[in-house]
Formats: structure tokens, C-alpha cells, sequence
């Protein structure tokens, strides 16, 4: 059968949309399929780079962070100690081999966090700790109550660290005070250490 010149060109026509839609269906099959590995890998990076930038941060903490505490008074071996940052009166201690037995751990907080250039002293008995000891509070505006006054209240006293404050309160919970003098029935706080409180106190 002879095929016109019309019916030509329309086969010509539909044999080029069908290699055109082949093609196009071929390549973007093939597009697809490379791309999912590869989306694949990116992905699996992208998480591997998270992690290690979420991770850095904590296994970076505390590297190359160390604090210089002049550590004196009742210890072993009195000197100058490199500490770990975050360190505490007691590690500061036994880095000074311990305290000797005539030690007054009763002015000091233990649990006191050491900073930088700190000067840490332990008082010996019956001598009272300097004013920048571990220990030391913000100085109290007034005098203080030793009947009404807070724990904190009480710890802004020289000399008068935490272990102190809470004798003051239970003593004061079980025999309310009626004169100043009384605070030297707390055990702990005999004539020399009242004498250095007398003139920050009040009933």
C-alpha cells in the first residue's frame, strides 16, 4: 500500500513523539536512580557532621582549664596547688595532704567551689579565719541577730561558716538566747571567737 505524502509526515510525526516519550521516561529513570544513592550519602555525612558538632563541645569541656589556690593554715603541706577547674575546699585540701589535728573545719565550707587565685586558709582551733578564707560571705550591713538572724545572715560573721551557722540554730531552736553572751554556749564559739563577734551581733 502506497502512503501519501500527508500520511507520511504523520507517521514521521508519531515516530518522533515516540522516541521523544521513550527518551524521556529513559533518562529520567536513570536521573531518579542515581540520585537516591547519592541522597543516601549525603544524608548519612550530614548526620556523621551533627553529631561530631553536637559531641565536640563535651569531650572539649574542661581541657586546659585549671586554677592556681594558695592554700595555707592548718594542712600538711601549706603551698601553692594547680587544681581542676570546679574544684571544691575539700579537694583543695587533700591536695595539700589533709589537715593537721589542730584544724578548725568548723569555719571552713567544704563544699565551697575554688576559684582562680583564691587564697584558701584553715584556721586553726581557736583562731579565726581571715576575712578571704573558703569560706567567706559578703559582709553583713548591720549587726546580726543572732536569735532572728538566717543561716546566711549568720554566715556573713567572721569566722562563721556554714557548720557554725547551723550549731547557732539548733542551739537557738532548743534554748532561745537572752543576751549575747549566750552564743558562747554554742559548742564551737568559746571567749576569743564571741570577743571577735560582739561588736556584729545582736540579740
Amino acid at each position: 500500500m502506497k502512503l501519501t505524502d500527508r500520511e507520511k509526515v504523520l507517521a514521521f510525526v508519531f515516530l518522533c513523539l515516540l522516541v521523544l516519550t521513550v527518551s524521556y521516561y529513559h533518562f529520567r529513570l536513570k536521573a531518579e536512580g542515581a540520585e537516591e544513592p547519592s541522597f543516601v550519602i549525603e544524608s548519612g555525612e550530614v548526620s556523621r557532621d551533627d553529631f561530631k558538632k553536637e559531641a565536640a563541645p563535651a569531650e572539649e569541656e574542661g581541657i586546659g582549664s585549671a586554677i592556681y589556690v594558695d592554700i595555707g593554715g592548718a594542712v600538711k603541706n601549706p603551698g601553692l596547688y594547680e587544681l581542676e577547674k570546679g574544684a571544691r575546699v575539700k579537694d583543695g585540701i587533700t591536695a595539700a595532704g589533709g589537715i593537721v589535728g589542730n584544724a578548725d573545719t568548723s569555719q571552713i565550707n567544704l563544699a565551697k567551689k575554688l576559684s582562680d587565685e583564691e587564697k584558701l586558709y584553715i584556721p586553726k582551733v581557736g583562731e579565726q579565719a581571715p576575712a578571704q578564707s573558703a569560706q567567706a560571705a559578703p559582709a553583713a550591713k548591720g549587726p546580726v541577730s543572732i536569735q532572728n538572724g538566717s543561716k546566711e545572715d549568720l554566715m556573713t560573721l567572721p569566722g562563721v561558716g556554714e557548720k557554725t551557722a547551723d550549731k547557732i540554730i539548733e542551739y537557738r531552736t532548743a534554748h532561745p538566747f537572752t543576751a549575747v553572751e549566750d552564743l558562747k554556749e554554742v559548742p564551737g564559739i568559746g571567749d576569743k571567737t564571741f570577743e571577735s563577734l560582739k561588736n556584729n551581733i545582736q540579740l
